[in-house]
């Protein structure tokens, strides 16, 4: 058209053709208006382009009639490409709107082709139209998508739309981008589109559109018609009422997002909107598009599948404009609705790209909070976005949005408690808006994370913090305390970074305000907040503020005793410098020392600590526990403040004293006066710790102090016998401190006041046996009287009183009182440390033999007065109390020991005593109390050690080494250690060293013994000794020692056995271990720190032997720690010996050697020593030895625990090889350590195959180590079960680990994975499997429980996982192909190649649903044809259930297979259900070549190709539809087996793939006529009648089909082919029963000849039956009668007459035998009924018929008197049926006969005898109901036959009827009165009242009968 302006003659031209067409529409019929429009339309369209008003209004009036035409005709066809063109030709608006209407209504009624071609070319370049033009042809094209079948996932929809994709392919032009952005926008708009909304009513736009864009897409909707939704063929539900075309629009959209065709960045929107909309009357629409989402959103982060990191224009942006709408733009775009906004919020959490946009970020925050319309879901989708902005946001975007949703935060807290308020007031006000409990306790939270991340909100102002504060007192809700408390701690940081110095302070001030008040100002305090608000107190003050900060110590002291456990932990936390909560730069300083590093804690300032708990005592009363706490804390304060300064303590106190300071000044007596406030408190922790500080107080300034309480001598007394025994014990010290500062006369009186007053009075026979309470002051006296009485030794003063002392105390050694006999032996010992006792020495008892020794000694005298008392008195009674039976209780014990040690003392002073003492010391031997031992020790070095005299302690020694080391037993020799241990620890180093050779011959006796505690203090003594040597010394030592391992004879060799363990059972541990790891390091003296580590023993931890194990341990670990480096690889091997006693010496050497010379705390392995012990223990899990080798085995398993992937990235292969060694060992114990390896091994490989904790570079190197290993030879496959089961465990669990990262393995692991489901097997299955019919169950019963065992093992949730792994490499799809056709054609076993097939099915449903698009698809077909060809060749295995598998798999094949090999399975179906090959000749000819030596197809065969063929159709219709011609035809054969289980899939697949029978058998007519035609040339019996049967099928469903003309000839060939010949095969009858159809469909269209030439074939197969038999004679007799019946105009009775005489003859001479032979003859009339009722069958039909009268008068004449005698004979002696058939016989013959001319009286009479014999069965109402058929027939052939009859017969005859009147069969009856009629209107009223008479009881009865 050409579009310039037209001439006046031009336009008058035109609008005359205009009129025409006006006229020739108008005149035109309705049959050829479509014909018209189609013709017309796209001509007409055109003339608008030429802009004329008159043409314009003409082409407008021919459009209107035509739309008022097309309402009748609602499924007209329009010309869709025409119309296209002329909308993409036409230049006018006008001409494309219209054009575009006639679109969009032809579209509905279009073919699915022409459908996607118009889709496809009216978007191409829409987005260069105007915005109305491009709404109307995007919405025409969005109304085309319901037309889709969007529930096949077999991709066919993609492929049609793939122009709408990104990616360009070959067969397809996609879109420009701005186009395929246009129809996304669109899309979205109809998605937000809704009509039930608020506000709609009030004419408002519904939300997410603008009012213009709702309006006209209301207009749209209208106008627009939509596409019908296909019925799916696969649905098998019935269809449901028809949903809106709104809501089928929106399913139509919803499929195209689904499909995968359209980016998922840019259908996100679109989902969301789905998922939340109303769905316009589809319910399943939101569900569905959930659904999807949840989907994609599972196996990789949301945020990454749908691209919300894109920025600009990406997803994100999108859903922020429609989140918030656009109310500035012209076309202002309401906001999304509620749900909307919380779908999209959930995503725009997981976009950075979001988070970025700050401004549109706040509107989200605020709007979900304050908007009109938000509610509690959406409230806190708002708050945890903004936690993702706070997580999210640099710097920079954190200062732009932070101080605004700051505000927010507290508007929203405001709103909340102006609720509460207006709740509590019950205020009938409006009440403001009211947040969730939820809403509000996740804003404290955000708000504390938001002071967190920009802390400078805070910096000048502790406002917040007191909101918090606030809200802990005051909330009612624990939920919202509890995150008002997280809020808080979030806030500290921000306070502790930020805060100005006047902040902090302010903070001070309130933390100070809230620890003393307690909340007790506040109004409407909520109940059970005080604890949390403490806490949160408590926490500040640590977090905030450093150690040193005297305000924040005093709050945790104030605290710390707060009935709250968690309140009561963060105090001592807080007041603890070293703990968690403080950081080394403010809590510590270090500082080197000595060439180590120190810690010097800073403690707060003593003068400002202690003036402040004075202020604050003085305004709170301070508890006794507060008290003792700050006590304690100003005592550390003071001495931490000495060790910063780095004074002493007296140096600091004089500091203080002369200090210019009155604070400092005044500090030490402002501590004594809060001292003295302790003590004046009732409770004894306060007095306990006040006395403690007052002795430290004396100690830091004793001149001032000292001095002050010396004079106080009645205050020391009370305190010293009052009180606890703790505080008395700190008093003794005290008074210790100070007796020095007394004065004579005071020590003297006070000294003489214990002594007379509290000593000698209870030192009486009375007093040793009380217990009252007058004498709990007792001890205190001793205590007062033997500090005292020792200074005034030393001063040489009151020597008197001193006697008298020593005597008295001497008698209360006697006491009851354990407590005073302690404190008493605790005199002695003062007194004896100073002088010799001022007593009289005594008589000792004679030295007794060793046999008197063994007599039970007589106890020793008590004593009744002082001076009875003497040194002898005090050593026996001090001895007895050593022996005293320790396991009495610990004071006894305790007592003992002191004993001990006092009778050193008093030998230091008292030469005379000392060999007494000695002798009764030795005697102690045969204790078995080791502590005491330790006290003997120490008691023989005080006695002997003397530095101007060393003969003492060398005799000391020379008794040891030669009287008790070498003899007694071994408790003896056990005390003799230990003393001998003691000498060298406190004896002068001089003698020791002397004599050190001797000791360490001695101490390596101790080695040998059996006793661990012997071993030990040997072991201890010998690294002692070696400590206490120069370099000479050493070296003699060491080599004496090597010598004595090697060469003596009973000395201890490499072999000797040292006991070293715990318990005394058990294998010993040998030195050579121990040896061999000093040798190994080049350090042989090490060997030494190893015996004195080496030891565990319980005694080592009591008082007594700390002293030598915290020393020793030390010394050696300084001396071993040079060593570490080569010593901890072997250490840490031996650390796991299986035998428990190295074990347990070695962890303790390892706990020694890496203890934390700061913390105590045992460090773990460095991370320098990881690659050093690796290589040890993988060297030693190859060692010959099998302890070696299970220790590395337990070590290696310790080890790799937490390790790091990139530390043992190079060793991981190195250990799994071992560990399959190990789990395969020899020895069982190094088997069961090593599965236990294993088991931590693959926990290993699991958590470094993860990328959520592995870098995914270092996963990606994992994975590449350890997938061969475990999936290769060595490890799933291997021949050992144990290391297969730990293969496939690992395997399983590290690909479940790696996911997607596994994917360039996969075809190693499916290949692996698939044959372990086969390897690992239980045997017992198999077995089973043999055995099912045992069992009751078939093979493929159990073979299906075999199936099910398999898919539910770790192994198929593995492959589960390699599905998923396959999306993100499509690559690897070919050569997973590879491997699963492989494994197919290796055959494996069950589970293996079930297992193959469903992984394969799997692969292409994941593909057919997943993300993938054509890539995947395509990768996937390069693989398929090589899996069909597998499965295809397996389809004939002997197993039901592999061949079902294989059917199915094949069929979801097809879906992505290339034609070519979809035709292969096709021909492979052929073979399998016929064993010939199908070859197509020409267009409509099919051939099939047969096999020389052909066999049939076994059943199964036919059957699996039927469930081949089944799924083919199922799942892949559109790729199979080009195959049905070939395809369809065998399946209607297969539809015919004689086998139900082999025709019930080829059922199935008919159904599925066409209409009906009817319609697909029309449609496929040709083509399944002609493969039965050529199959009936088979040699198989069974397709030859397959063939026939399915003809028979044919003929008769397709008679009326002229198609089936052609036909007619071949097929009589073929009947007439099988029927000629006597040849018989299995079911030949099928033949005969193809006659019968045959004949009857086509009796119209056969010719007469055809007809002889039938009739004749079955009576010559009649005459010679042959190898048929009689099934066959039967089949062939009742054919013919149905040809006969068929043949009405024929008379045909004479011959087949002729053909049946011959068995009428047979059966007549079998009668006459039966009558002769009885019981015998009822069998043989038995094997004849069925050929006599089909002979009677056929002669009935073959009787001539009116049709054929008067021609066949001679016919009947001729053979009428044989033929009612033959109807006539069968009536006695035949079964049922053969009666039955001879009176229907008879019937035919009374119903045509010629009365006149062919019947005589005689055939008449025979006739009715027969009728009656009939009437007359009682027993067959069948029978019966014939019969009267006969009299039926008989009465209406008038009074010419009646006369015929006799009287006599017909009254009979009329009797009987009567009486059938009353026949229990109802149809009897009628036809019993029926009967009646006739013969009373045959033969008149001569029986006219009896029939009467009889009629009316019959009918009265029949009405009776009836209404019951």
């Amino acid at each position: 058209v050409d579009p310039t302006r037209a001439t006046m003659a031009d336009v008058a031209s035109d609008v005359a053709a205009l009129d025409t067409v006006l006229f020739r529409f108008a005149t035109v019929d309705n049959s050829k208006f479509p014909s018209a429009v189609s013709r017309v339309l796209p001509r007409v369209l055109p003339m608008l382009d030429k802009q004329n008003p008159q043409i314009n209004k003409k082409v407008m009036e021919v459009v209107r009639h035509v739309n008022t035409r097309m309402r009748e005709f609602p499924n007209m066809q329009l010309p869709i490409d025409k119309l296209i063109d002329v909308y993409q030709n036409a230049q006018s608006t006008l001409a494309k709107t219209i054009s575009l209407v006639y679109v969009a209504k032809g579209a509905p009624n279009a073919k699915e082709g022409e459908r996607v071609e118009m889709m496809r070319r009216i978007v191409k370049g829409v987005s260069k139209l105007r915005p109305a033009l491009r709404a109307q042809a995007i919405f025409v094209f969005i109304c085309a998508l319901p037309g889709f079948n969007w529930r096949d996932k077999s991709g066919s929809n993609a492929e049609k739309l793939n122009f709408l994709s990104e990616t360009k392919t070959e067969s397809s032009d996609t879109l420009e981008k701005a186009d395929r952005s246009a129809i996304v926008a669109q899309m979205l708009d109809v998605m937000l589109y809704s009509v039930n909304f608020i506000g709609s009513k009030k004419g408002m736009a519904c939300p997410g559109l603008s009012p213009k864009r709702f309006k006209q897409l209301s207009d749209l909707i209208k106008s627009t018609p939509v596409c019908k939704t296909p019925i799916d063929p696969f649905n098998t539900n019935k269809i449901k009422k028809e949903m809106p075309s709104i809501a089928r629009v929106k399913r139509g959209i919803l499929g195209l997002c689904i499909s995968a065709v359209i980016p998922s960045k840019e259908c996100l929107p679109i989902l969301l909107a789905a998922s939340a909309g109303s769905g316009g009357g589809d319910s399943n629409l939101s569900t569905d598009s959930q659904s999807f989402l949840r989907r994609m959103g599972g196996g990789e982060s949301t945020a990454k599948f749908f691209s919300l990191q894109d920025e600009k224009e990406g997803p994100a942006t999108v859903l922020l404009r429609i989140f918030l709408g656009d109310a500035t733009g012209q076309d202002k775009q309401r906001a999304a609705g509620l749900a909307l906004r919380c779908e999209i919020i959930k995503y725009l959490t997981q976009s950075t790209a979001a988070a970025n946009q700050t401004k549109s970020s706040i509107r989200v925050v605020l709007e979900a909070m304050f908007s009109p319309g938000s509610n509690d879901n959406l409230r806190l989708l708002g708050i945890g976005y903004l936690r993702f902005l706070l997580e999210t946001l640099d710097e920079k975007g954190l200062a732009r949005v932070c101080p605004v949703l700051f505000k927010g935060l507290l508007k929203l807290i405001q709103l909340h408690k102006k609720a509460s308020a207006s709740t509590s007031s019950k205020e009938e006000t409006k009440r403001p808006l009211k947040p969730s409990v939820r809403s509000i306790a996740s804003a404290y939270q955000v708000l504390g994370q938001m002071m967190k991340k920009f802390p400078l909100l805070v910096k000048q102002s502790s406002g917040v913090l007191m909101l918090f504060f606030k809200a802990l007192q005051t909330e009612a809700s624990e939920e919202i305390r509890q995150n008002v408390y997280e809020g808080v701690l979030l806030t500290i940081a921000a306070y502790k970074d930020k805060a100005l110095p006047a902040t902090l302070k302010s903070v001070r001030t309130l933390l100070r305000a809230m620890a003393l008040n307690k909340g007790e100002n506040v109004q409407n305090k909520s109940a059970g907040s005080e604890d949390l608000t403490q806490l949160a107190v408590v926490e500040c003050c640590n977090r905030i503020f450093p150690f040193k900060d005297c305000t924040a110590r005093l709050i945790c002291l104030l605290n710390s005793n707060h009935p709250s456990l968690k309140v009561r932990r963060a105090c001592e936390s807080g007041l603890k410098p070293l703990s968690k909560v403080f950081s080394v730069a403010t809590g510590a300083k270090r500082r080197k020392v000595e060439n180590k590093t120190v810690n010097i804690v800073g403690y707060p300032s003593f003068p400002e600590m202690l003036a402040l708990i004075l202020k604050t005592s003085k305004s709170i009363r301070l508890g006794a526990a507060v008290m003792q706490k700050c006590l304690r804390f100003l005592n550390l304060c003071f001495t931490f403040n000495a060790k910063e300064k780095k004074i002493s303590v007296t140096e600091l106190a004089d500091s203080f004293s002369t200090s210019k300071d009155e604070n400092k000044k005044k500090a030490l007596l402002n501590f004594q006066s809060l001292i003295e406030e302790a003590f004046n408190m009732s409770d004894k922790r306060a007095r306990e710790a006040g006395a403690k500080c007052l002795l430290a107080l004396v100690r830091w300034a004793p001149s001032t102090f000292a001095t002050h309480y010396s004079n106080r001598r009645n205050w020391l007394k009370k305190n010293i016998l009052q009180g606890s025994r703790e505080t008395r014990d700190v008093m003794g010290q005290l008074l210790e401190a100070i007796a020095g500062y007394m004065k004579k006369e005071i020590l003297d009186e006070l000294l003489k006041e214990f002594v007379n007053q509290e000593v000698i009075p209870n030192a009486s026979p009375q007093g040793l046996k009380s217990l009252s309470i007058d004498t709990m002051s007792l001890p205190g006296g001793l205590l007062g009287a033997s500090i005292l009485g020792a200074e005034s030794t030393k001063r040489g003063l009151a020597a008197d009183i001193l006697k008298a002392l020593c005597q008295s105390t001497g008698v209360l050694l006697w006491h009851a009182s354990p407590y005073v006999v302690s404190e008493s032996i605790n005199a002695f010992r003062r007194i004896g440390s100073v002088a010799p006792l001022p007593i009289v020495q005594g008589e000792f008892p004679a030295s007794k033999t060793e046999k008197d020794e063994k007599k039970k000694s007589l106890p020793l005298r008590v004593p009744t007065k002082g001076d009875d008392v003497t040194k002898a008195h005090v050593v026996q009674r001090l001895l007895a109390l050593a022996n005293t039976d320790p396991t009495k209780g610990r004071s006894e014990a305790r007592i003992g020991e002191s004993a001990v040690k006092a009778l050193g003392y008093l030998s230091k002073f008292d030469k005379m005593l000392k060999k007494h003492i000695l002798k009764a010391l030795y005697s102690l031997k045969d204790s078995n109390h080791p502590e005491m031992h330790f006290a003997v020790g120490e008691a023989l070095v005080i006695a002997a050690n003397d530095a101007k005299n060393t003969e003492d302690l060398s005799e000391v020694i020379d008794t040891l080494l030669e009287e008790h080391l070498n003899q007694g037993s071994h408790i003896q020799r056990q005390s003799a250690q230990t003393w001998l241990l003691c000498i060298v620890k406190y004896g002068d180093e001089k003698v020791i060293r002397k004599r050190a050779q001797e000791i360490q011959r001695a101490f390596s006796l101790g080695l040998t013994e059996s006793r661990q505690l012997t071993q030990e203090c040997a072991s201890k003594g010998l690294a002692l000794l070696y400590q206490l040597g120069d370099e000479k010394t050493k070296e003699e030592l060491l080599d004496s020692l090597s010598n004595l391992f090697s060469k003596g004879a009973r000395k201890v060799n490499a072999d000797t056995e040292i006991k070293i363990g715990v318990a005394s059972e058990g294998k010993m541990a040998t030195y050579k271990d121990l040896c061999n790891m000093a040798t190994d390091i080049g350090q042989p003296d090490l060997v030494y720190q190893f015996l004195d580590l080496a030891a565990h023993h319980s005694v080592w931890n009591s008082k007594s032997g700390a002293a030598f194990s915290l020393g020793s341990i030390l010394k050696a670990s300084d001396r071993l720690r040079p060593s570490l480096e080569k010593l901890i690889p072997k250490l840490y091997r031996y650390k796991f010996d299986p035998d428990p006693k190295i074990r347990g010496s070695m962890q303790d050497l390892w706990n020694n050697l890496m203890k934390d010379s700061k913390t105590g705390r045992v460090r773990g392995l460095e991370a320098r020593h990881f690659q050093p012990v690796m290589k040890e223990l993988l060297k030693a899990m190859n060692n010959s030895q099998w302890r070696v080798r299970n220790s590395a085995a337990t070590a290696m398993s310790s080890l790799i625990q937490g390790v790091r992937g990139d530390q043992i990235l190079e060793s991981i292969l190195p250990i799994w090889n071992a560990a399959f060694r190990l789990v395969d060992d020899r020895k069982e114990s190094v088997r069961k350590e090593g599965m236990a390896l294993a088991k931590s091994l693959t926990s290993l490989s699991e958590r470094l195959s993860n990328p959520q904790y592995t870098r995914t570079s270092t996963v990606k190197d994992v994975l590449a180590r350890i997938l061969p290993l475990l999936a290769g030879e060595d490890g799933i496959t291997s021949k050992v079960s144990e290391v297969q089961m730990v293969s496939v465990s690992a395997l399983v669990r590290v690909i479940k680990a790696g996911k997607r990262l596994v994917s360039a393995h996969l075809p190693l692991l499916v290949h692996a994975l698939l044959t372990a489901m086969s390897t690992l097997e239980p045997q017992a299955f198999s077995y089973l499997q043999f055995h099912v019919s045992s069992m009751e169950l078939s093979e493929e019963q159990m073979e299906r429980l075999r199936v099910m065992k398999t898919a539910s093992s770790p192994l198929q949730d593995a492959l589960d996982t390699c599905l998923s792994a396959a999306q993100h490499d499509p690559s690897t799809l070919p050569r997973v192909a590879s491997a699963i056709a492989g494994l197919v054609r290796q055959g494996l076993g069950l589970p293996t190649l079930t297992g193959c097939a469903r992984f394969a099915s799997r692969l292409v449903v994941q593909t057919r649903i997943g993300s993938g698009g054509l890539e995947v698809k395509n990768y996937l077909q390069q693989g398929s044809g090589e899996m069909m060809r597998a499965f295809t060749r397996g389809l004939k295995d002997s197993s039901t259930t592999v061949r079902k598998e294989y059917a199915r798999t094949i069929g979801q094949l097809c879906v992505v297979a290339k034609p070519k090999d979809i035709a292969a399975v096709v021909r492979a179906i052929v073979r399998l259900y016929m064993n010939a090959e199908l070859k197509r000749t020409t267009e409509d000819d099919y051939g099939f070549i047969f096999p020389d030596a052909f066999t049939e197809s076994p059943a199964k065969n036919r059957e699996t190709a039927g469930l081949t063929a089944k799924y083919m159709v199922a799942k892949a219709l559109d790729k199979s539809s080009r195959f049905l011609k070939e395809l369809l035809p065998v399946t209607f054969l297969a539809m015919h087996d004689p086998d139900k289980d082999v025709r019930k899939p080829w059922e199935e697949c008919w159904n599925d793939a066409t209409l009906g029978k009817e319609k697909g058998l029309n449609l496929y007519l040709e083509e399944i006529t002609n493969v039965c035609l050529e199959m009936f040339g088979s040699p198989s019996y069974l397709l030859k009648k397959i063939s026939v049967e399915t003809l028979q099928d044919i003929v008769t469903i397709c008679a009326k089909n002229s198609r089936i003309e052609k036909y007619i000839e071949p097929i009589l060939k073929l009947i007439m082919s099988s029927i000629s010949t006597t040849k018989y095969w299995g079911d030949k009858e099928s033949v005969l029963m193809l006659t019968n159809a045959f004949a009857e469909s086509f009796d119209t269209k056969l010719s007469m000849d055809s007809k002889k030439s039938l009739l004749k074939g079955i009576n010559h197969a009649i005459q010679n039956p042959k190898r048929g038999g009689k099934k066959y004679l039967v089949a062939s007799l009742i054919c013919g009668a149905k040809l006969a019946k068929t043949l009405k105009s024929m008379d045909i009775f004479e011959s087949a007459r002729n053909s049946l005489e011959k068995y009428l003859k047979e059966t007549k001479d079998n009668d006459d035998d039966d009558e002769k032979k009885g019981e015998d003859g009822v069998e043989k009339i038995a094997q004849s009924t069925p050929i006599l009722g089909a002979c009677l069958q056929y002669l009935s039909q073959s009787w001539p018929r009116e049709e054929t009268l008067p021609k066949s008068v001679a016919t009947m004449s001729k053979h009428g008197p044989w033929a009612i005698e033959t109807a006539s004979k069968f009536q006695r002696g035949q079964d049922w049926s053969v009666r039955a058939a001879g009176l229907r016989f008879l019937k035919s013959i009374m119903l045509s006969i010629d009365v006149e001319k062919c019947l005589t009286k005689k055939e008449a009479d025979i006739a009715a005898e027969a009728a009656e014999i009939g009437l007359g069965d009682t027993k067959y109402a069948s029978v019966r109901k014939v019969a009267v058929n006969v009299i039926i027939a008989m009465a209406k052939r008038g009074g010419k036959f009646g006369s015929l009859v006799s009287t006599s017969k017909w009254e009979a005859i009329v009797n009987q009827l009567t009486e059938l009147l009353e026949d229990r069969d109802l149809s009897v009856r009628n036809l019993a009165e029926e009967a009646l009629k006739e013969v009373e209107n045959t033969l008149g009223a001569s029986v006219q009242v009896k029939t009467t008479r009889k009629r009316k009881n019959s009918e009265s009865e029949k009405y009776a009968e009836l209404y019951l």
